[in-house]
């Protein structure tokens, strides 16, 4: 991380008063873009000075939303937004942060907190002030909070079926990181009412607390977690513990249409404690011990008359006390980019190489149904080449295996994005799903609202899946009363599947156009899109009219 020379000479430090670290008109001082944020350096040749210095205060300054107020006729609306809005609480800021007073300055270690800052989505790290004073350095964090509270109407529509969801979701609830929503949802599966609370900073801590509930057509679900993370990239320790039970019905799909329904039970449970380190190379290590706990009720497949008799399935119990560990080894590289998912927002992408092992063994003594083991792989790239643009994949498998094997499943993704102007981004996707003796509840599905834009929502269906996307987005220009900004899209999909549910059904191709909105100053950053498909091969019964989708995220 190189932050070159700069010019403020030393002697003129004191010209600040030494109880603030907001800059002065009067000092000289001179910006740098450090890990993709704006440092102001008073009376420090370097960041090689900074190194090692011992930290005599950290200190968070939030902002409000709009701070200064943009002058013109909406003046004072945005003037009222600030008063009603509750702004974060510098101890809120502080709790994220993994700089602390008394350490040694790590210029790395800022950077590490800036993407942590900018990982609670309710506020954005705007600069980092830093100053000498003497043998010591005074470090100030200044952030710009988003409008979060937002009762939320998200639509999303394919091959000509309207799903929704309302909630009222609150990110940030007295300025203290807590998140609340409330939400009633309509989609393929049918109708869910949802609760869920969740706190970052525990009690100011670092433990994460989360619960949720659910209920609806489909079933009911609730899930807690409490977690202790690992402290940025220099690990520490973790420790933590998750819960889950669903009771659902799983839908599967042939040709499009409902064949059959799997009720289902599940419970799932996890506890586990690990350590990790950072080495001086730079390479992240990480291991962890863990108790898994799966207990799965699958009952008889309820058949549609017309569906294939390969859908009948008796169903079966599935008990499972697993305890094993892991181990994985993890090279951060972060770069930070604006315009690939987001329009306004920096995002960190991590183009560093990571691998991490699990295994272990369920023991029937411990209740299981049978002995068994389990393994799981998991691996992430990528590479930045230069004016060729930057791509990174991910790819895991797992698996049960007793005598034989089962339950195999792999994943593969990749994206490749290319940024030849700052307001264009064509950005290439590709993702592949498999299953091998997987129980008859998995399916994997692709239409309308998840990269098959001309077609209806559930138009492939399969145990195997391949989808190829491509996209040219375009940024507009300023957003209007920093309110909305306005963007567009020219895209093409393709998708193809095998398995259970295919029908042997051909490459599906399509292409279109699209409008892209974004709220810059709202925790809802998301990207709302709308676009217009028609197919390619095959054509939807002889006809190629265009498919109106839209939804709350991107496509893919």
């Amino acid at each position: 991380m190189a932050c070159g020379l700069l010019g403020a000479p030393a002697a003129r430090a004191s010209e600040a008063p030494a109880d603030s670290l907001t800059p002065q008109p009067a000092l000289a001082v001179h910006d740098t873009v450090v890990a993709g944020s704006l440092w102001r350096h008073f009376g420090i040749a370097s960041c090689a000075d900074l190194a090692g210095l011992p930290i005599a205060r950290v200190q968070a300054v939030p902002h409000p939303i709009w701070d200064p107020v943009p002058p013109g006729p909406l003046a004072p609306v945005f003037a009222l937004g600030n008063r009603l809005h509750v702004r974060t609480r510098a101890a809120t800021v502080r709790a994220s942060l993994l700089v602390r007073e008394g350490e040694r300055f790590d210029a790395r270690r800022v950077a590490e907190s800036e993407r942590a800052l900018r990982a609670l989505r309710f506020l954005s790290p705007e600069s980092v002030l830093v100053r000498s004073r003497g043998d010591s350095v005074d470090v100030a964090f200044h952030t710009r909070d988003h409008w979060t509270t937002n009762p939320e109407v998200n639509l999303e529509s394919g091959g000509g079926t309207l799903y929704g969801a309302v909630s009222f979701t609150e990110r940030n609830f007295l300025g203290r990181g807590w998140g609340v929503s409330a939400s009633y949802r309509e989609d393929p599966v049918g109708i869910t009412r949802g609760l869920s609370l969740r706190n970052p900073h525990a009690f100011g801590s670092r433990w994460n607390t989360e619960f949720t509930a659910a209920t609806g057509t489909a079933g009911k679900s609730n899930g807690m977690s409490v977690v202790l993370p690992y402290f940025g990239e220099e690990g520490g320790r973790t420790l933590g513990v998750r819960w889950s039970r669903v009771s659902s019905e799983a839908q599967l799909f042939e040709r499009g249409s409902l064949a059959s329904r799997v009720p289902r039970r599940t419970e799932e449970a996890e506890v586990w404690w690990g350590v990790g380190g950072r080495t001086p190379t730079g390479l992240v290590r990480r291991a962890r011990v863990l108790m898994a706990i799966l207990d799965r009720r699958l009952e008889p497949s309820l058949v549609e008359p017309t569906a294939p008799p390969e859908f009948a399935d008796p169903g079966g119990d599935l008990r499972l006390r697993r305890l094993g560990g892991e181990v994985r080894w993890w090279r951060p590289r972060f770069i930070q980019r604006r315009g690939v998912e987001r329009f306004d927002r920096v995002e960190d992408i991590d183009l560093g190489g990571s691998l991490a092992v699990e295994g272990a063994f369920a023991p029937k003594a411990l209740g299981g149904t049978v002995d068994e083991g389990y393994a799981r792989l998991r691996w992430s790239g990528g590479v930045d080449a230069d004016g060729l643009g930057f791509g990174w994949a991910n790819a895991s498998v797992r698996s049960r295996f007793r005598r034989d094997v089962r339950e195999v499943l792999g994943e593969v993704s990749a994206r490749w994005v290319q940024q030849p102007h700052a307001r264009v981004t064509l950005v290439l996707g590709a993702l592949g799903v498999g299953g091998r003796e997987m129980p008859r509840d998995f399916q994997v599905v692709v239409g309308g609202l998840d990269g098959l834009r001309a077609y209806p929502v559930h138009a492939l269906a399969g145990t195997q899946l391949w989808r190829l996307n491509a996209e040219a987005r375009v940024l507009g220009g300023p957003s209007f009363g920093e309110l909305v900004r306005v963007g567009g899209a020219v895209f093409a999909d393709a998708a193809h599947v095998r398995g259970l549910g295919s029908s042997d059904a051909p490459w599906h191709h399509d292409a279109g156009f699209g409008l892209r909105l974004s709220l810059p100053q709202s925790s809802m950053d998301e990207v709302i899109r709308i676009d217009i498909a028609w197919p390619i091969a095959p054509t939807r019964d002889g006809r190629r009219e265009p498919v109106l989708t839209f939804g709350s995220s991107q496509a893919f």
